[in-house]
């Protein structure tokens, strides 16, 4: 919900986040949930890939979501504005991720 702009102290019926129109009931749920607690109970594997530099969400966000997760890969902070180097870095941990789930690990 980035995108949508409303006082969350009056929630309107509802309204646009991107090109998604959504209502009130989906407002007031996201506003309450607990995203770490919701997770925690997954047991599938988890790739974690956060900017380092992000202005919107923190990197501890991330760092808190490995906590939360019962098998996640370590997170691979990449800076913002990829250099070739950083996009050959970033793709060979996605590979190895896959792999390592693929293959079962």
């Amino acid at each position: 919900m980035m995108m949508a702009k409303f006082d969350p102290q009056n929630v309107p019926d509802t309204f646009r986040c991107g090109l998604m129109k959504l209502g009130c009931c989906y407002a007031m749920d996201v506003m309450q949930m607990d995203a770490f607690a919701e997770i925690k109970n997954y047991a599938g594997r988890v790739c974690i890939v956060h900017g380092t530099k992000d202005k919107i969400v923190d990197v501890s966000y991330a760092k808190r979501a490995a906590e939360a997760y019962k098998s996640t890969m370590p997170i691979a902070p990449q800076n913002s504005g990829l250099s070739d180097m950083k996009i050959f870095v970033f793709n060979r941990f996605c590979n190895t991720f896959f792999k390592n789930v693929f293959s079962g690990r």
